[in-house]
Protein backbone atom coordinates (compact mmCIF):
# COMPACT_ATOMS: atom_id res chain seq x y z
CA UNK A 1 0.00 0.00 0.00
CA UNK A 2 0.97 3.23 -1.24
CA UNK A 3 0.43 6.78 -0.65
CA UNK A 4 -0.81 6.78 -4.57
CA UNK A 5 -3.36 3.83 -3.72
CA UNK A 6 -4.65 5.04 -0.88
CA UNK A 7 -6.41 8.45 -0.62
CA UNK A 8 -8.19 10.17 1.94
CA UNK A 9 -11.20 11.25 1.52
CA UNK A 10 -13.30 11.71 5.22
CA UNK A 11 -15.11 8.73 4.94
CA UNK A 12 -15.10 7.41 9.08
CA UNK A 13 -18.62 5.15 9.04
CA UNK A 14 -17.90 5.03 12.64
CA UNK A 15 -21.46 4.04 13.86
CA UNK A 16 -21.68 1.51 11.10
CA UNK A 17 -18.32 -0.43 11.90
CA UNK A 18 -19.27 0.03 15.82
CA UNK A 19 -22.90 -1.20 15.64
CA UNK A 20 -21.65 -3.30 13.07
CA UNK A 21 -18.54 -5.18 14.81
CA UNK A 22 -20.94 -5.34 18.10
CA UNK A 23 -23.44 -7.87 15.84
CA UNK A 24 -20.61 -9.65 14.41
CA UNK A 25 -19.21 -10.47 18.00
CA UNK A 26 -22.51 -11.19 18.95
CA UNK A 27 -23.17 -13.75 16.31
CA UNK A 28 -19.71 -15.44 16.08
CA UNK A 29 -18.65 -15.50 19.82
CA UNK A 30 -19.66 -18.56 22.27
CA UNK A 31 -21.25 -16.71 25.24
CA UNK A 32 -20.23 -18.73 28.63
CA UNK A 33 -20.66 -16.72 31.74
CA UNK A 34 -17.47 -17.15 33.04
CA UNK A 35 -16.24 -14.71 29.85
CA UNK A 36 -15.95 -10.86 29.78
CA UNK A 37 -15.68 -9.27 26.54
CA UNK A 38 -12.85 -6.69 25.90
CA UNK A 39 -14.53 -4.48 22.95
CA UNK A 40 -11.99 -1.65 21.54
CA UNK A 41 -12.88 1.06 18.82
CA UNK A 42 -9.85 2.80 17.88
CA UNK A 43 -10.53 6.02 15.54
CA UNK A 44 -9.20 8.30 13.57
CA UNK A 45 -11.82 10.69 13.46
CA UNK A 46 -15.55 11.52 13.54
CA UNK A 47 -18.82 9.69 12.30
CA UNK A 48 -19.14 11.32 8.84
CA UNK A 49 -20.31 9.12 6.54
CA UNK A 50 -22.81 6.12 8.24
CA UNK A 51 -25.72 4.92 6.27
CA UNK A 52 -27.25 2.13 8.11
CA UNK A 53 -26.83 2.78 11.62
CA UNK A 54 -27.42 6.48 13.06
CA UNK A 55 -26.11 7.89 16.62
CA UNK A 56 -29.01 6.71 18.56
CA UNK A 57 -28.94 2.92 17.68
CA UNK A 58 -25.00 2.76 18.77
CA UNK A 59 -25.74 4.36 21.63
CA UNK A 60 -28.25 1.71 22.36
CA UNK A 61 -26.13 -1.27 21.00
CA UNK A 62 -23.44 -0.01 23.22
CA UNK A 63 -25.51 0.87 26.39
CA UNK A 64 -26.68 -3.16 25.92
CA UNK A 65 -23.17 -4.56 25.90
CA UNK A 66 -22.26 -2.20 28.77
CA UNK A 67 -25.42 -3.86 30.74
CA UNK A 68 -23.96 -7.00 29.68
CA UNK A 69 -20.71 -6.70 31.37
CA UNK A 70 -19.12 -6.01 27.79
CA UNK A 71 -15.72 -3.72 28.80
CA UNK A 72 -15.84 -0.98 25.97
CA UNK A 73 -13.11 1.38 25.23
CA UNK A 74 -12.64 4.46 22.76
CA UNK A 75 -9.10 5.48 21.63
CA UNK A 76 -9.76 8.58 19.45
CA UNK A 77 -7.30 10.85 17.50
CA UNK A 78 -7.06 14.13 18.39
CA UNK A 79 -8.83 16.25 21.68
CA UNK A 80 -12.53 15.60 20.70
CA UNK A 81 -11.58 11.76 21.76
CA UNK A 82 -13.49 12.15 25.05
CA UNK A 83 -16.60 14.46 23.61
CA UNK A 84 -17.00 11.43 21.33
CA UNK A 85 -16.47 8.70 23.61
CA UNK A 86 -19.25 9.73 26.00
CA UNK A 87 -21.86 10.68 22.86
CA UNK A 88 -21.58 6.93 22.20
CA UNK A 89 -22.32 6.20 25.96
CA UNK A 90 -18.90 5.07 26.51
CA UNK A 91 -17.79 6.10 30.17
CA UNK A 92 -15.20 8.90 30.20
CA UNK A 93 -12.78 6.77 31.79
CA UNK A 94 -12.89 3.96 29.35
CA UNK A 95 -12.30 6.85 26.47
CA UNK A 96 -9.28 8.10 25.38
CA UNK A 97 -7.24 10.46 22.88
CA UNK A 98 -3.93 9.51 21.16
CA UNK A 99 -1.21 11.63 19.44
CA UNK A 100 -1.14 11.47 15.86
CA UNK A 101 2.92 9.75 16.01
CA UNK A 102 4.49 6.21 16.49
CA UNK A 103 4.30 6.86 20.14
CA UNK A 104 0.90 7.96 20.66
CA UNK A 105 -0.24 4.63 18.67
CA UNK A 106 2.17 2.49 21.09
CA UNK A 107 0.47 4.25 23.85
CA UNK A 108 -3.00 2.76 22.54
CA UNK A 109 -1.36 -0.93 21.83
CA UNK A 110 0.38 -1.04 25.38
CA UNK A 111 -3.30 0.45 27.46
CA UNK A 112 -5.06 -2.44 25.33
CA UNK A 113 -2.15 -5.06 26.01
CA UNK A 114 -2.59 -4.30 29.99
CA UNK A 115 -5.99 -5.71 29.74
CA UNK A 116 -4.43 -9.12 28.65
CA UNK A 117 -2.79 -9.37 32.26
CA UNK A 118 -4.52 -9.83 35.68
CA UNK A 119 -5.33 -6.55 37.65
CA UNK A 120 -7.46 -5.58 40.60
CA UNK A 121 -9.91 -3.27 38.80
CA UNK A 122 -10.32 -5.15 35.21
CA UNK A 123 -10.57 -8.93 35.07
CA UNK A 124 -7.99 -10.99 32.38
CA UNK A 125 -8.97 -11.09 28.80
CA UNK A 126 -8.12 -14.92 28.03
CA UNK A 127 -9.47 -15.24 24.41
CA UNK A 128 -10.42 -13.01 21.23
CA UNK A 129 -12.69 -13.54 19.10
CA UNK A 130 -11.78 -12.36 15.27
Amino acid sequence: LTINDYQLGDGTPLYDAISGAIAQVKTNSVNRTDEKILFVIISDGLENSSTKYDLSDTRNSIQRQIDNGWDLRFYGLGADAASEATSLGIPLTDGSSFAPSQAGVDDVFDDIAGSFTQSRTKPKCVRAIP
